[in-house]
């Protein structure tokens, strides 16, 4: 958007009055989530529109489905929030549909299962907002776990389908019930077919180097003492996981032999020589 006005280093908003309270009209209203991976060198952009804007819709057929008033004026309202107040509204919820079992196991340990978490609070983001799109960009490597996960999945990444849903959380009751805001799956990604994007003439979006790339950039010692840190930090955390996930996996199936085996004893009518199946 043309002419933006900048309100925080972390904020950015343009449009008039009349396009806020539009909330993109005819034209529609696009959700945008950018998940910037440094260590992988790539971005996961996805976009999520809504042909008939966040006016209210009263058609049955129409595609972007039913608005309450409550949760148009939520979304509306949404540019007017503080970098703090918006920190504490977008929550991920995240489904492992398919990936090895250590990935499962370590992001059950770090977040739980489909456990929602405040992005916010864990990572660092930035938001944009213009008459007809609201941009969320999520800096996931400024989490240490994510991180970490994130170096597991980047060796299995393309056997990888993962659900990923954002939600809008609630502060009051005229807020709830919470309600999923866009949603998408992630699967089978070849990350050597991502291509570096560079601004003409702007400085400040250096390009993200690509992660086929064989020279990775300079950095101080200081950095490389923090780099290695935060590594020894993230595989402490992540052979934790596995450790906890690999002794929960053998305790249910203590668990289910113990089952198998009372069952055998508790019924005096078995024969050695015969299945019963139990």
């Amino acid at each position: 958007a043309a002419a933006a006005a900048t309100t925080s280093s972390n904020i950015s908003k343009s449009g008039t009055s009349s396009d806020e309270e539009r909330g993109g009209g005819g034209g529609g209203y696009t959700v945008i989530i950018n998940l910037q991976v440094r260590s992988l060198g790539v971005s996961v952009v996805s976009y999520h529109h809504r042909p008939e804007g966040l006016l209210l819709q009263h058609n049955h057929h129409s595609r972007g489905g039913e608005m309450s008033d409550n949760y148009r004026k939520l979304l509306i309202g949404l540019r007017n929030h503080t970098k703090e107040q918006l920190d504490r509204r977008f929550k991920l919820i995240t489904h492992l549909e398919q990936g090895p079992f250590l990935m499962r196991g370590a992001l059950k340990a770090a977040v739980g299962a489909n456990v929602p978490v405040v992005m916010g609070k864990a990572v660092s983001q930035r938001y944009f907002f213009g008459k007809d799109y609201m941009e969320v960009d999520v800096e996931v490597d400024t989490s240490i776990i994510a991180k970490g996960i994130l170096k597991i999945a980047s060796m299995f990444i393309s056997s990888v389908v993962v659900d990923m849903v954002w939600v809008l959380e609630g502060k009051n009751v005229q807020e709830l019930p919470e309600k999923a805001m866009c949603a998408v799956r992630l699967g089978n990604m070849d990350l050597s077919k991502a291509r570096e994007i560079r601004l003409e003439d702007d400085d400040s979006n250096a390009a993200i180097p690509s992660p086929m790339s064989s020279s990775p950039p300079s950095s101080s010692s200081s950095s490389s003492i923090a780099e290695r840190a935060e590594d020894a930090s993230a595989k402490a955390t992540l052979a934790a996981a596995a450790a906890k996930s690999a002794a929960e996996r053998a305790k249910m199936e203590a668990a289910i032999e113990g089952i198998k085996y009372a069952s055998i004893d508790d019924n005096d009518e078995v024969d050695d020589g015969v299945d019963d199946g139990c």
